[in-house]
């Protein structure tokens, strides 16, 4: 009886683990998922006609059992992440639904830890097919100021020299030597270059290049009016083992407001652009130095982003001592230097603001979630040091601490009345800071 009762027992496991409930427990991709009109409400819209792609990807992992990690998602793709899309699925596989919802992206995900992480997807291994944007720079630059023959000497060299260019480098590489032939009257040889680029990707800009004539493209132009009257500066800064590089546009003068963004930390190879960026605001004055550091880049590389994570202390005598670098080497009033960031690095820019309060005129903070310890324990730190903060009132990344958020900025704006919070209608964690206007006018003109 007893030897009948085992092997009965052993049939039934033996069942059970061909059974498929235990299967899609087994294998979260082979569970059966649905997402269609009308879609939950979530974060990003309160809409039910459409959802952001993280928020579809969120949906489906929880129907499979899995989490999604909104950071680490977010840091690697947050421009694609937050695409409004309008998804049918239906008894769909998870795999099958993430390939369809991703795929148009050029987005890819991984599963760490029961959780989903979405990056970029390029045409390439990840590795060869990254690259650094500021390596391009100085090229862009050229172009930009109408240095043309400067310009298409230096991409000649770097294009028949260099042996550790990326694709993606040599692809715009070769659209700006069309660029600049076609500047020169060149179309033959433009045509030739538009064609090396599309051998490497086939676009839409590519394509245009060998239909007509391209002398600039649009971000160039942005280029030439954001360069107008500054020069461009950088420094490099040894820290604790580690190399640190700051970036700046100076204009004419002496002792000039300064206004220093932390640095997002995915954007080590992009800091240009972001010292670019900060230009675009009306509200910080044209002849305020800008300026952007690689400390969170450099500092986190391979670290989870977590505000509170003993290894990330370091951050501020990091900070500091590139902070000392900019004010040797430019010519800033002291008493004048703000601090900015979005996000990640905005939070991280208030919590710099805090630990030197004596250091900074006041603080930008956007998209900033407050529940680090480093700012909800130490607002007192900031009586003296004005903070102003931009949340979106559909702000998916830190839905759920938004009336933690609250009762921080009334204690902010208790210690200290010049200190400014707003939430801002319809707007989403990336969108708020499109409205930074509004905080640069409060904090520089105080």
């Amino acid at each position: 009886m007893k030897s009948r009762s085992i092997w009965l027992l052993f049939i039934f496991l033996v069942a059970f683990a061909a059974s498929p409930a235990l299967r899609a427990i087994e294998d979260p991709l082979a569970v059966k998922v649905s997402l269609t009109i009308p879609y939950p409400q979530n974060f990003s819209s309160h809409a039910t006609d459409k959802l952001s792609i993280q928020d579809a990807v969120a949906e489906l992992a929880k129907q499979a059992g899995l989490g999604y990690e909104f950071q680490a998602s977010q840091a690697n793709a947050i421009e694609a992440v937050t695409k409004f899309i309008t998804p049918h699925i239906q008894g769909e596989t998870l795999q099958a639904a993430l390939t369809e919802i991703l795929a148009p992206d050029r987005l890819d995900y991984k599963i760490r830890q029961g959780e989903i992480v979405l990056f970029h997807a390029w045409p390439a291994d990840e590795a060869s097919w990254g690259f650094e944007k500021d390596s391009l720079f100085e090229v862009q630059s050229l172009l930009a100021t109408g240095k043309t023959d400067e310009a298409l000497a230096q991409i000649e060299h770097s294009l028949q020299t260099s042996t550790t260019l990326t694709p993606p480098e040599r692809m715009w590489l070769n659209l700006y030597r069309g660029c600049a032939l076609d500047r020169a009257g060149n179309r033959g040889a433009a045509q030739a270059a538009f064609r090396a680029a599309q051998a490497i990707d086939d676009s839409e800009v590519t394509r245009s290049g060998l239909q007509q004539a391209m002398p600039t493209l649009k971000h160039l132009e942005i280029l030439r009016h954001q360069l107008e009257g500054v020069v461009f500066r950088q420094g490099t800064v040894e820290k604790a083992g580690q190399r640190f590089h700051w970036l700046a546009l100076v204009p004419q003068g002496e002792r000039l407001r300064a206004v220093i963004r932390v640095g997002y930390p995915t954007h080590a190879g992009s800091l240009t652009w972001d010292l670019i960026h900060l230009r675009k605001f009306k509200s910080i004055p044209r002849d305020a130095i800008l300026a952007v550091t690689d400390v969170l880049p450099t500092t986190m590389r391979g670290r989870r982003m977590d505000f509170d994570a003993p290894e990330l202390r370091d951050i501020p005598a990091s900070f500091i001592a590139v902070l000392d670098d900019i004010e040797q080497k430019l010519p800033i009033d002291p008493r004048h230097v703000y601090l900015t960031g979005s996000s990640f690095d905005g939070t991280w820019a208030w919590i710099l603001g805090l630990d030197h309060p004596e250091r900074y005129a006041g603080v930008v903070a956007l998209s900033a979630p407050s529940y680090a310890a480093a700012i909800s324990g130490r607002l007192a730190r900031g009586k003296n040091l004005p903070v102003c903060v931009l949340r979106g009132e559909k702000d998916f990344d830190s839905p759920r601490a938004l009336e933690q958020e609250k009762r921080t900025a009334a204690e902010m704006i208790r210690i200290n009345p010049k200190s400014q919070w707003h939430l801002l209608p319809n707007e989403t964690h990336g969108s708020a800071a499109d409205q930074a206007d509004i905080c640069f006018q409060a904090i520089l003109g105080q």
